[in-house]
């Protein structure tokens, strides 16, 4: 196979993410409001909802996870389940009357296994059992749990109960909700697949009108092994669980990214950032700058952290469209081109976006840390290797001019430190000051013990002070 066909095979699942990820992206800035905040970066007002990132070409189980968990935000989770399981009704009714013929009520079971009331409540009827009809039909619009239980026991008191048929006293038990409980020597759902099970539990045994929930689904399952065992790697059991029982049981970080992301941001989890920060890195994996720069100003903490350090990286393409769309701040765009002009060890340019964003404090250090010391050959211990030391400290005139013009640049022109580091040179370079060699070297020696954790700053303040005392 020619090596430019097998790459482009095996590039086939990037250009499906990069995709996937456009489509992502474009639906959330058409979902995505902006708001300046002067002199700071910005606020997102973030609307809609899953609907909008549905895949429309994706597998079905992913296409599936994304279906579930919008009918999860709607609260049509039910009917969801419904429509899930419905393609096997057809068998499952084939198979009744097959193996169950002798008792009508088998039937009426089966339909309410696949959440087919309506089927359930006609079936009911036609056995001349209208009560059992009205019941079911009110199941799906008030919570009528307590009222079967009541009838139940009236059942149980006489010999209505166990005059009734396996299935029949089954249907009673469903819709009154006890769901884990052995009838007839059997579990009451041992007959069923997995996925009827759960959804007898959507829909049969949490209260009406409340949030549907799995909790009695797993401990039933952890206490049962007769009934079927759900597949722990399909992806809508594993949100499901997530989102109505038990979180552990979800493998949430083997979801689809751009999902789990926007399923988080959605729900606005403890874990939003923790997604938005994966998925920002994702997106910058990809060569998408400026939308993983848009997706780390969703929140202050990723402000912080992660929006700084891929305005350092620089790899974005369109600074008027982080500053006109995304609205961050000049003075953080600035500080992370001068943070990347550091990287490359560009001081001078470094020095020079600091000033232009008015960071006068980091400006400050950059002056004294770096420019100087670069432009003066006094770092001995730090750039010797990078910057040799060929000149004698006293041989030095352009490059002391050189230094006082940055310094001339700093804005701040009453900073002691500064004043102290322009006098000094201002010495070398003419001893016939105003200012007095003594006062120099007091001044100066001042300013170094204040610089005595800046090995840097420390050094460069030596190297002066020991010219001024040499000439």
């Amino acid at each position: 196979m020619p090596i430019l066909l097998l790459f482009s095979i095996l590039d086939i699942p990037n250009k499906i993410k990069k995709k996937r990820a456009e489509y992502v992206m474009t639906q959330f800035m058409k979902n995505t409001t902006f708001i300046p905040i002067p002199g700071d970066n910005p606020q997102l007002e973030i609307k809609g909802d899953l609907h909008h990132y549905l895949p429309v070409e994706d597998a079905t189980d992913i296409h599936l996870l994304w279906t579930a968990a919008i009918a999860l935000f709607d609260g049509t989770i039910k009917q969801w389940f419904v429509d899930l399981i419905k393609p096997g009704l057809s068998v499952a009714v084939d198979m009744n009357i097959k193996h169950h013929k002798s008792d009508p009520y088998s039937l009426v079971f089966t339909y309410l296994s696949y959440g087919q009331t309506d089927l359930a409540s006609e079936q009911a009827k036609e056995q001349d059992n209208y009560q059992m009809a009205l019941y079911i039909n009110h199941c799906r619009i008030t919570d009528i749990c307590y009222s079967v239980r009541k009838q139940i026991n009236q059942f149980q008191s006489t010999t209505d109960w166990v005059s009734m048929t396996a299935y029949e006293r089954k249907c009673w038990r469903v819709l009154c909700g006890d769901l884990n409980v052995v009838e007839d020597g059997d579990h009451l759902l041992k007959e069923l697949s997995w996925q009827c099970i759960i959804g007898m539990f959507i829909w049969y045994s949490a209260p009406f009108q409340t949030e549907p929930s799995l909790k009695a689904y797993n401990k039933m399952i952890e206490s049962n092994t007769t009934v079927a065992i759900p597949d722990s790697h399909c992806l809508w059991y594993q949100l499901l669980q997530w989102w109505v029982g038990d979180s552990s049981r979800a493998s949430v970080d083997e979801w689809p990214i751009d999902f789990a992301w926007l399923l988080h941001l959605y729900k606005h989890t403890e874990d939003s950032d923790r997604w938005s920060e994966k998925w920002s890195e994702e997106l910058e994996r990809m060569n998408f700058a400026e939308w993983a720069i848009c997706v780390s100003l969703i929140s202050p903490r990723l402000q912080k952290d992660r929006l700084g350090y891929l305005l350092r990286q620089c790899e974005y393409t369109d600074e008027n469209r982080l500053l006109k769309e995304y609205h961050i701040s000049k003075r953080s765009i600035l500080l992370g081109k001068a943070l990347n002009a550091h990287d490359e060890w560009n001081f001078d340019l470094e020095y020079s976006y600091l000033l232009e964003g008015s960071l006068v404090k980091e400006a400050k250090m950059t002056l004294l840390g770096f420019v100087i010391p670069k432009n003066f050959n006094s770092m001995l211990e730090i750039f010797t290797s990078v910057f040799p030391l060929t000149h004698s400290i006293l041989d030095t005139k352009p490059k002391i001019e050189h230094c006082l013009q940055f310094i001339d640049d700093y804005p701040d022109r009453e900073d002691e430190d500064v004043q102290s580091l322009k006098k000094g040179l201002l010495y070398l370079l003419d001893s016939n000051q105003t200012t007095t060699k003594d006062d120099i070297i007091a001044c100066l020696s001042h300013t170094i013990e204040s610089y005595k954790d800046q090995l840097s700053a420390h050094h460069l303040l030596l190297d002066i002070l020991r010219a001024v005392r040499e000439k």
